[in-house]
């Protein structure tokens, strides 16, 4: 009997499954262009830092602080200063604790003058692609154009790797921001490519994140595993769902493995949870509240499928949301065989935010 180890925030959970039940495991590795930190240096060093005092980051992964160093040396090379690092407020104090040395201001809002974004680029469901334009775009708090592109959406399924009018928009938001992006594609464990650019240039960000596509047919079971190393809110785990969503059959069980030790990470999800939100003005809404999307998603997927999740999540909250709950992964994996037969085979996908499949 196999025994597959999945990973759940710092620590992995195992998943004792027939050999007659396991369909195929799926993680791709995508392909390594960055093979040391020489090479990442070397790249980043192509920047004209001369112009550059400003840093902007969204998220505190490990390949972003990696980043974060290797431009501190090139700063400290070529200007003898380190340049000053704007964070949103919920990574912050988490900032301040890994970078110490480094002069640390909340954002607010965008700067006027010439900055720097680093951007830990996967899929998106309503951009398809999660980019420094997308992410700006968000962060911006110009709530009429994150109502358009909601209202622009590509359906009311996920569409995790399609160029979307959303992405277009984003696009056309930062067209005249003075900012060099760099967008890095990653397994959360090494950095497999980077992408220095204009966030208004997607082409080869795109082909670069689609190099993990993998077509594997319509599948009735299947267990999902946010990544490694990784601690998501339930928002960044439901982008592991988006990105195998449409290989899952009518009638089909999917099941999310992600200890969301972020907790919600949504004002839409949180206010339904909270019962101070109807999912039904979620088709045609009159503002754009942040993760709406994703609710709106979910429960269309829902009419679908049968959605399960392993997490540390409060059950009233995943009742809420018309999940199944699930103390561990075997007990998941019973309820796979007790809905669809012994014989039932499933797939198994490992580090789904990172991972596309058709």
């Amino acid at each position: 009997m196999p025994e597959l180890w999945l990973d759940y925030g710092q620590a992995e959970i195992v998943i004792d499954i027939r050999s007659e039940n396991l369909h195929r495991q799926i993680c791709k590795p995508m392909p390594i262009t960055m093979n040391n930190k020489q090479q990442i240096f070397e790249k980043l060093n192509s920047i004209n830092i001369e112009h550059f005092t400003k840093i902007v980051v969204f998220e505190d992964t490990g390949t972003i602080l990696q980043i974060i160093y290797l431009i501190f040396d090139i700063f400290n090379k070529k200007l003898k200063l380190l340049p000053q690092i704007l964070v949103p407020d919920e990574i912050f104090q988490s900032i301040k604790n890994k970078i110490p040395r480094a002069k640390i201001e909340k954002f607010c809002e965008i700067p006027n003058e010439k900055f720097i974004l680093i951007n830990d680029a996967h899929f998106d469901g309503l951009f398809g692609f999660s980019t420094a334009a997308t992410e700006l775009l968000k962060r911006s708090k110009k709530q009429d154009l994150l109502l358009s592109a909601y209202r622009k959406r590509h359906g009311d399924l996920p569409a995790p790797g399609k160029q979307t009018i959303p992405l277009k928009l984003a696009r056309e938001f930062v067209a005249n921001l003075d900012v060099v992006s760099i967008e890095i594609i990653t397994d959360s464990n090494n950095v497999h490519d980077i992408i220095i650019t204009h966030p208004s240039s997607i082409s080869s960000l795109s082909k670069s994140l689609m190099s993990s596509c993998i077509n594997i047919g319509k599948q009735n079971a299947m267990i999902i595993n946010y990544g490694n190393n990784e601690k998501p809110t339930f928002q960044n785990t439901l982008e592991a769902l988006w990105n195998c969503s449409s290989t899952i059959a009518n009638n089909g069980i999917a099941i999310l493995i992600s200890e969301c030790s972020c907790g919600i990470g949504s004002n839409a999800i949180r206010r339904l949870i909270e019962r101070r939100f109807n999912v039904d003005s979620l088709k045609d809404p009159i503002e754009y509240i942040n993760g709406m999307e994703n609710l709106l998603f979910l429960s269309e997927l829902n009419k679908k499928i049968k959605i399960g999740l392993v997490s540390i999540l409060p059950l009233y909250y995943i009742n809420q949301l018309n999940l199944f709950s699930f103390h561990n992964g075997n007990s998941s994996l019973d309820y796979i065989l007790s809905n669809k037969g012994i014989k039932q085979k499933i797939t198994v996908v490992f580090n789904a935010r990172r991972i596309l499949l058709k």
